[in-house]
């Protein structure tokens, strides 16, 4: 009987893995104060949060620009955007995020309801900060700039 001395040599190709780097997003967490009526805008989604948006061109003002517009919101053309970042979730993270919190004056901005996109998903509410301490706040962005918001202007 034959024993096993004669083996095959079987093809094996190795897979290589592309060295292919992640793409890198950028975001950006809004927080809008109309400071002379007293009340925040926030997403309305499933929770109450910051505005969240993808950012275009590695130009944070300009996809603010086009977000607020697309909810009917035309700011001044010299508003001042106070873009904080970037900021890493964590040290592997490839996401990286801006904070930006708008303090609209009466001339800051105009509010055009016939601007607002429909087809928009999110929706903006509107809060009035008496009612600032009863949001439930499900992330850290949103927690971070109404903290923010609360010891800047002294909001208890």
């Amino acid at each position: 009987m034959e024993k096993f001395t004669s083996s095959k040599k079987k093809n094996i190709k190795a897979i290589q893995q592309e060295n292919t780097t992640p793409e890198i997003t950028y975001k950006v967490e809004l927080l809008i104060y109309v400071k002379d009526e007293g009340h925040i805008l926030m997403q309305s989604e499933e929770y109450l949060s910051c505005i969240s948006l993808i950012v275009q061109n590695n130009n944070p003002a300009l996809s603010i620009k086009q977000n607020l517009l697309e909810n009917g919101i035309i700011l001044n053309q010299f508003y001042q955007y106070d873009i904080e970042g970037p900021f890493y979730i964590s040290k592997d993270s490839k996401d990286i995020y801006y904070t930006c919190w708008l303090i609209l004056t009466y001339n800051d901005y105009k509010f055009m309801k016939n601007n607002i996109d429909l087809n928009n998903k999110t929706k903006l509410v509107s809060i009035s900060l008496a009612y600032i301490d009863d949001i439930k706040i499900c992330d850290l962005s949103t927690l971070y700039l109404i903290t923010k918001l609360k010891k800047d202007f002294k909001i208890s």
